[in-house]
């Protein structure tokens, strides 16, 4: 140590005895230039440092003295540190120097209990629990966790520079209750927040909060009902559907009908009868002229049922073919007109038509009115089902004729009228002819009161 110091006092002496003789060291050559080297990094905006020595930010120019040995250091936040080594700085050292920082990764490993939840980390969906959550960046994330039925878990997660890796667990709660859906309506349909749940009775959990059910079936209202339901409870609904009332359409060849309906009148053909209830009906179809019609029928809910019926007439008509002409028809005591002397055959009467009968058995007269008072004949007739009937020739003996002679007048019943002569039955079961050369005038009496 001594003789270290007793050097250091040598040199120093003689140094002090030449500036103090005037003596000149001898002169050295100058230093040669500094090597300029720019440096820059990616990303910018490191810290360089030269052999320890803070330089600056990149991108940046350091100058190196040629023969020295130099250590370039490049750090950021958030990147692994660049070291880069010149054993001798010379003049064909590079002058550009790009430092690339790889970034630092940070770790999170997330756990739920239970396991599946859904990872949203920076609001991008990462996968569902139990994960690793790798190649993270320095500096805050939002991590947020959630699963259906459970309650949903956020949390911000720092990363340092260090990036250690961190372990997150969340034990979840449960926001379920259970559920129980009933119906005293048969076979019906059931949807939750619009998710078919298929038919009642129905039992599972759902999540806490409001729910929207949904009651259907074919042919009856739908029923639309809002359900809390609370964690950890169980609740019961039970619904009743309404049936949708059917329709009755109703319609008659020919129509103009009468509709009763359980009793009650609807109307005249065609008729459309809304709101009619699900079941069991009588109806009834009534027409002048026609055949009544009675049916049950059923009605599905929602149905529309069309209904047409043919009428089958229970009316006829009937010709009646009578002697003489000009007797009064009485038909069921009703007076239905006065026959006419057929021009063709002056000793019957033309056919005398009634139509619209109803069907079967009349009471028919032929009634002729005289000086001495009212005689007819009666008589059963029978009128046919949707068609013409005819009667026989139903005759009244009456004095309907005047015969005037050259001789004398005669009153009688006209038997016969031929070319040559007529023969008139003055009294029953007498007859008289007459030529017709000796008849002055023949004259049809009047039969009636009209």
């Amino acid at each position: 140590m001594k003789s270290y110091f007793s050097m250091i006092a040598i040199v120093m002496l003689c140094v002090g005895t030449m500036m103090w003789t005037g003596c000149k060291p001898k002169e050295l050559p100058p230093p040669p230039p500094p090597v300029t080297v720019q440096v820059s990094t990616t990303p910018e905006g490191a810290t360089i440092y030269v052999n320890g020595a803070k330089e600056g930010k990149s991108p940046c120019d350091v100058r190196l003295t040629l023969g020295d040995n130099v250590l370039i250091t490049a750090l950021a936040p958030g990147h692994r540190y660049f070291m880069h080594l010149i054993p001798r700085v010379t003049q064909n050292t590079p002058r550009h120097l790009n430092c690339i920082l790889v970034p630092l990764e940070g770790i999170i490993l997330v756990q739920t209990e239970p396991k599946g939840a859904r990872i949203f980390l920076d609001n991008s969906e990462k996968g569902t629990t139990p994960a690793s959550l790798t190649g993270l960046t320095t500096g805050y994330h939002d991590l947020r966790v959630e699963m259906s039925g459970y309650g949903k878990r956020e949390q911000r997660v720092f990363i340092d520079e260090e990036c250690a890796p961190q372990l997150i667990q969340y034990k979840l709660a449960s926001r379920m209750g259970r559920v129980v859906v009933k119906s005293r309506t048969e076979s019906v349909n059931l949807t939750i927040d619009n998710q078919p749940r298929g038919l009642l009775p129905w039992e599972g959990e759902l999540e806490e909060g409001k729910h929207t059910l949904i009651f259907t079936k074919q042919g009856y209202r739908d029923v639309v009902e809002t359900l809390m339901v609370r964690p950890n409870e169980t609740v019961e609904k039970v619904t009743d559907l309404a049936e949708i009332p059917g329709k009755l359409i109703i319609a008659t060849q020919p129509a103009g009908a009468q509709v009763v309906v359980d009793e009650k009148p609807y109307g005249v053909t065609p008729v459309e009868i809304p709101n009619i209830s699900v079941g069991t009906h009588q109806i009834k179809i009534t027409c002048d002229g026609f055949d009544p019609i009675t049916e049950e029928v059923r009605l599905t809910p929602g149905e529309e049922l069309p209904l047409n019926y043919d009428l089958t007439t229970n009316r006829g008509d009937i010709e009646i073919n009578s002697a003489p002409g000009g007797l009064i028809v009485m038909l069921d005591g009703k007076r239905y007109g006065v026959t006419e002397i057929d021009p063709e055959n002056r000793m019957r009467a033309r056919p005398f038509l009634i139509k619209n009968l109803p069907m079967g058995t009349h009471s028919l007269s032929l009634v002729a009115i005289t000086e001495n008072g009212q005689v007819k004949t009666d008589a059963e007739i029978e009128v046919p089902r949707g068609t013409k009937g005819s009667t026989q020739l139903l005759q009244l003996w009456v004095k309907n004729v005047r015969v005037k002679t050259t001789r004398a007048t005669y009153t009688g019943f006209l038997k016969s009228y031929e070319k040559g002569e007529i023969k008139l039955e003055r009294e029953k079961g007498i007859t008289q002819k007459f030529k017709k050369s000796d008849i002055v005038d023949i004259q049809f009496l009047k039969l009636t009161d009209e």
